[in-house]
């Protein structure tokens, strides 16, 4: 194993005509140990075909549903990654491969539930690319999962007040109060129930990878 070399296995997984999960995984499989073990890169154009051949690697492990080992295995690649792109002096390495591999990061967390780590991962990748649109709506799908609890205090808040207005209706004598309570409670209660119907219809499906 100590004489293969990035290069060497790049070949090998492009020596077949067809890129299958099912071969992507025998390779990876085959190959495990390179991949724990290396940890720098020889030069430059190295660096690159390592980077292509992580994204590969990420690609099968999310395609199979495998989340948990897709974060966990693209957060110990892009350490490795990125301190290579600074050790080598080669920003050029941040390019498509590169950020798939946020993404695939990104996605495997949001699927994971984990959307305080997904949503920086997405704004990174939006901020390399501004009119890429598939940054740009797992990022906003993100951000609202991020804060879905807001609407959801707000619903209970609301339920509270108005539980309030009926329970203790006769021992509230001030009408202000009363209607300002009530009036709060319909008002959060449609407003909540727009937004919740207006992302429903705006995000149907989940984004695309």
């Amino acid at each position: 194993m100590n004489k293969l070399t990035t290069e060497y296995l790049y070949a090998d997984f492009k020596s077949v005509a067809e890129y299958t999960p099912q071969y992507a995984s025998a390779f990876f499989e085959k190959y495990a140990n390179y991949f724990k073990t290396v940890n720098t890169l020889k030069d430059r154009t190295d660096l690159n075909l390592y980077i292509e051949l992580t994204w590969q690697h990420l690609h099968m492990l999310y395609v199979k549903n495998r989340y948990a080992e897709t974060f966990t295995t693209s957060t110990t690649y892009l350490k490795i990654i990125d301190n290579e792109i600074h050790r080598l002096d080669c920003s050029s390495a941040q390019n498509d491969w590169y950020d798939g591999i946020l993404l695939f990061n990104g996605m495997s967390a949001y699927r994971l539930g984990a959307f305080k780590v997904s949503t920086p991962i997405f704004k990174r990748l939006t901020q390399y690319d501004g009119k890429n649109e598939n940054f740009k709506t797992w990022y906003r799908y993100s951000i609202y999962q991020q804060n879905r609890w807001l609407s959801k205090l707000v619903t209970i808040v609301c339920a509270i007040l108005l539980l309030t207005v009926n329970v203790f209706d006769k021992q509230i004598t001030s009408y202000l109060l009363k209607m300002t309570m009530l009036g709060f409670a319909t008002v959060g209660f449609i407003a909540t129930l727009c937004f919740d119907q207006y992302i429903k219809r705006a995000f149907k499906k989940p984004p695309h990878q």
